[in-house]
């Protein structure tokens, strides 16, 4: 079977995703994407970009696969002919109807219109975690009412009967070579090594990460800090600040790091920390669990899902004075050790064990009438 993935921000989480579908895949994935550049304008306009691509070079297909970037119905409208009667299905790896919002922005109803009008046009919408799913459908009614009469009510039965949530791929053996390396630095550190590997951005949540190390730093706790994490061009001054006032406990602070120097990271920390306002999954807590990091997390967001549910009270706190005393304990504690069992749920989600399931939806997707019982999906 062919598969013509469409891409219009063909960067960062979403890259990874389809190279590993790509690389994994027992089907014959092609691949129509822009580059990860401007994110709002491939909104408004990557399908028109994509539509006039094929016409000038088609590429094989049997269904449709793209992201939530696509605006999808002006892709099948605008569409070479034989691409517009295949079946589709959407991959939602975020929505822009519960996406926050940075201070000093105004929300754009008009993206989170392209979503709605996305998973209408699609024979399938996947989303990446339980929790993004019930996100999108508790605000998915008082989106559509804040919009003139009439209310297109219809939207939220419609796109519910034909949503599902297919979990995330991700590329985690590649993270294996790297571990000699990795704990090689950890040795070096002399004091447990905490890590941030979000992206540096405002709904990371950073302020409330640095309000906890400076108090640590301030009650004399030992810590070293590995910052990892992807550097937005105008990312937040804490960010800068904290490379000032803990320049004695960063060990490293690669912002644009190669897969290989990503890894070595994730392998050298003992602690991977989140404050996130925002994940509909969490690539960057499943990667650091897999390489051994004691996971602290909000109880919130898609994080539960993450964590076996026996070992949730030990890793999921309330709110920042909650983390501050977490930590605090944990560091006093002397070595830290993440239990087997964590490491064994973040593998569930390398490729090797998710693929059988994509593969499996597809084909259903490309049979006439087709329609999946997942009741027996172990993610």
């Amino acid at each position: 079977m062919r598969v013509l993935v469409l891409e219009p921000f063909y960067g960062g989480s979403h890259r990874q995703f389809w190279d590993g579908l790509r690389r994994r895949s027992r089907h014959e994935v092609h691949l129509a994407a822009l580059s990860a550049f401007h994110w709002k304008w491939r909104m408004r306009g990557g399908s028109l970009s994509l539509a006039n691509r094929l016409e000038d070079d088609p590429l094989p297909a049997d269904i449709l696969l793209s992201s939530d970037y696509l605006a999808l119905p002006d892709f099948l409208a605008l569409a070479p002919r034989p691409y517009r009667t295949l079946p589709t299905a959407l991959y939602m790896h975020e929505n822009q109807l519960t996406y926050p919002v940075a201070e000093g922005e105004k929300l754009d109803y008009q993206f989170g219109l392209t979503n709605v009008v996305s998973c209408l046009a699609a024979d399938r919408v996947f989303f990446n975690s339980a929790y993004h799913r019930a996100a999108f459908f508790e605000e998915l009614p008082r989106f559509l009412g804040r919009f003139p009469d009439p209310v297109p009510e219809f939207a939220v039965p419609r796109i519910e009967a034909k949503s599902e949530v297919l979990t995330l791929g991700c590329d985690l053996s590649s993270l294996d070579p790297h571990r000699e390396r990795g704990r090689a630095l950890a040795e070096a550190a002399g004091a447990p090594v905490l890590l941030w590997n979000h992206r540096w951005e405002f709904d990371k949540n950073p302020e409330d990460f640095f309000w906890v190390l400076f108090r640590l730093k301030d009650e004399g706790v030992r810590f070293r800090l590995i910052l990892a994490g992807e550097r937005a061009a105008r990312h937040p001054g804490i960010f800068d600040e904290a490379r000032v006032r803990l320049g004695d406990e960063i060990l490293s602070a690669d912002s644009r790091p190669t897969r290989a120097s990503y890894a070595e990271a994730l392998w050298a920390a003992d602690i991977v920390v989140s404050t996130s306002r925002h994940d509909f999954f969490g690539v960057a807590v499943v990667e650091a669990m897999y390489c051994g990091c004691y996971p602290l997390l909000p109880d919130r967001l898609s994080y539960p899902e993450l964590i076996p549910p026996p070992l949730r009270g030990r890793h999921l706190y309330l709110h920042r004075a909650n983390l501050l005393t977490r930590l605090r304990t944990l560091l006093a504690q002397g070595p830290v050790e993440a239990d087997p069992a964590l490491r064994k749920a973040a593998a569930r989600h390398d490729w090797s064990r998710r693929i059988e399931d994509y593969d499996r939806r597809l084909e259903v997707l490309a049979a006439p009438g087709g329609r999946l019982d997942t009741a027996g999906d172990d993610c």
